[in-house]
């Protein structure tokens, strides 16, 4: 039987979920990484459990993260992001600094991105989503540019849905997956006993729907050996604004 694990951290008004697959693979989803967790004990302190006793694996020094899937951009979603992660840089030819390893920053090896989202309330973005957008756009860069290091630890990406706002030219199909899509690839590496299946965004949604119309919404299916989809976790956004598992 399939070892995978789907922690729902307790983080109030906000959602921050860790998945451990039995391959030792790490997915977060979306994250809320509040300064009052890290002075007191009233809120759980999400980073210190990540930190201390989840992300073991180590990348260029930092603590390592497979793969990590912002839903949709709102503060409650992404907060800490742009304090947390190692953003920015190019690991394969600017190795992270000894503050960064010092700071612990978490390098994150493929990003899941939806640039409809964005694009519809590019105004009001916090600095944490600005932050998440502009490493995504560093990463596609790569792919337009060709770049030798476009698919090497913490520079993989992937877009999820459709864009008529955000120039794709040049990140190939491979990259770039939409609702009904099976996606059985994370970070580099194809996954034999587990795969994602997209259902949102629609292309619909997407040219006519608010911001949460327009999120990720995706369905984990596990196997457990010779066995298809004994696990079956549908991660949608209710409608309280917080998300759950089917």
């Amino acid at each position: 039987m399939s070892n995978t694990k789907i922690t729902f951290y307790p983080v109030k008004n906000g959602d921050c979920n860790l998945i451990e697959f039995s391959d030792a693979t790490t997915m977060m989803i979306d994250c809320k990484f509040s300064k009052e967790s890290e002075q007191d004990n009233k809120e759980y302190n999400v980073i210190k459990e990540l930190l201390d006793n989840k992300l073991t694996n180590k990348k260029h020094g930092l603590p390592y993260l497979n793969a990590f899937i912002l839903t949709h951009p709102d503060q409650d979603h992404c907060l800490g992001f742009k304090e947390k992660f190692f953003l920015g840089v190019n690991p394969e030819k600017e190795k992270p600094s000894e503050k960064d390893k010092e700071n612990r920053l978490i390098l994150i090896g493929e990003l899941w991105y939806s640039p409809r989202v964005f694009a519809e309330y590019e105004e009001d973005l916090s600095d944490d989503a600005k932050a998440f957008k502009e490493e995504a756009e560093r990463r596609m860069k790569l792919w337009k540019d060709n770049d030798s290091s476009k698919n090497k630890i913490g520079n993989r990406i992937r877009i999820i849905g459709y864009s008529d706002v955000d120039d794709l030219e040049g990140v190939p199909s491979s990259r770039i997956s939409a609702a009904g899509d099976e996606i059985n690839e994370v970070d580099g590496s194809t996954k034999n006993d587990y795969r994602f299946f997209i259902h949102s965004p629609f292309k619909d949604s997407i040219e006519d729907g608010s911001r949460n119309e327009t999120s990720i919404v995706f369905q984990l299916r596990v196997d457990a050996g010779s066995t298809k989809d004994v696990g079956s976790y549908f991660l949608e956004e209710m409608q309280n604004g917080e998300y759950g598992a089917k």
